[in-house]
């Protein structure tokens, strides 16, 4: 297991190494003629289909005897977790208001993970009398508990940047003094900027209210800033 989790730092942390420095290198092997940048669209083409088997494999590693086991053992013991993990991810996109495959698909990677580690801890508890379960399951090494939160972890970290990219909606418009833009059940009203001085910056800082169906929400106030020092904003 702690190989896996090895090669999954190894991937992630290469994926955005090599995103960050191909730019730079291209810069100066071209002497400043070739500039590119790398944004969302590499990320995500990279991070997918490599992150997706590994973190399949998130959920078998603790679960693997080596040598000992074979696919028919593993099969045995993760298939409800697999099957609870495709079954709740195909319907919680329903309770959203939209169904996605992006996001089911996302949103079964992270239960895959939850499940398989409720079953990795159930397994360490199985042959115990029923009355000493919380006991083994006590005394069972920090090492392996540190696992199993840092897997859950990622399972988390899976259902935020699914939902953010399933649902978010994002708008670039214009507004005037009194314009409003609805998204949703939000509606934004622009009520103006006014100019602001800091102890080391000036700039505009704008007022934005918000309402929900009729209903006021909060004021926004947006600003924009330029530092002295520096001269950016």
């Amino acid at each position: 297991m702690l190989l896996v989790n090895n090669v999954l730092l190894v991937v992630a942390a290469g994926s955005v190494m090599l995103g960050t420095l191909y730019p730079l290198f291209l810069d100066a092997l071209s002497g400043g003629q070739s500039k590119i940048s790398v944004g969302p669209p590499y990320f995500d083409s990279v991070f997918v289909p490599i992150m997706t088997p590994l973190v399949f494999l998130m959920g078998v590693g603790p679960m693997v005897r080596w040598k000992a086991d074979t696919v028919l053992d593993l099969w045995s013991k993760l298939k409800w977790a697999l099957g609870v993990a495709l079954v709740s991810a195909a319907l919680l996109p329903f309770t959203m208001g939209r169904w996605s495959p992006l996001v089911a698909f996302g949103l079964a990677l992270a239960l895959w993970v939850f499940a398989a580690s409720f079953v990795a801890v159930k397994e360490r508890v199985r042959n115990a009398p029923r009355g000493q379960r919380l006991a083994r399951l006590a005394s069972q090494p920090r090492a392996f508990w540190g696992m199993v939160l840092a897997h859950l972890g990622v399972g988390v970290f899976i259902i935020g940047v699914t939902l953010v990219k399933g649902y978010e909606v994002e708008r670039d418009v214009r507004m005037d003094i009194g314009d409003t833009v609805a998204i949703g059940e939000y509606t934004f009203r622009f009520e103006g900027t006014r100019n602001i001085t800091g102890p080391n910056y000036r700039g505009a800082r704008g007022e934005v209210e918000v309402t929900r169906n009729g209903k006021f929400v909060e004021k926004l106030h947006p600003e924009k800033r330029i530092y002295n020092a520096q001269q950016m904003p």
